[in-house]
């Protein structure tokens, strides 16, 4: 039976694996100052100094998704993620994983709801609807 999407999208997941494979097995050796890696068009990697102790000039080794990883991650921090209900963005220290869970959505959506009180409590007649196959929790929280 042919594998589902087929042909161009089998072969296009085959050589996003073989990607991910070789960039697991390539080690980048590179010289680090004060977090910026000395490499042709190689990032600046804030985190080096933080998780590594780097305050001068000194080797170091890591995988070649490794150092994509931190730059992403560095770049989250520097820039923040901004989310359009919270009034300000966040910035995720390294391995944070940003996306919130269900937990953080409720902790979020009460923070939300306590700062737009006045504009929710000043609409007549204004409805919240949890649509949902949930627990209800959302419903507990609006109705606070």
């Amino acid at each position: 039976m042919p594998e589902p999407g087929g042909g161009a999208a089998a072969t296009h997941r085959s050589k996003r694996g073989q990607l991910r494979d070789s960039a697991r097995r390539l080690f980048v050796r590179a010289t680090v100052n004060n977090g910026d890696l000395n490499l042709q068009g190689g990032p600046n990697l804030g985190y080096l100094p933080v998780l590594y102790g780097m305050s001068g000039l000194e080797q170091i080794v890591l995988r070649a998704n490794d150092i994509q990883a931190l730059n992403v991650a560095w770049q989250f921090f520097l820039n923040g993620v901004k989310y359009d209900f919270l009034s300000r963005s966040l910035h995720p220290f390294f391995g944070v994983y940003f996306t919130p869970t269900p937990v953080d959505h409720f902790c979020l959506l009460r923070e939300w709801i306590s700062e737009q009180r006045a504009m929710l409590l000043g609409r007549q007649g204004a409805r919240a609807l949890d649509l949902g196959t949930g627990s209800g929790v959302i419903s507990l929280i609006l109705r606070s």
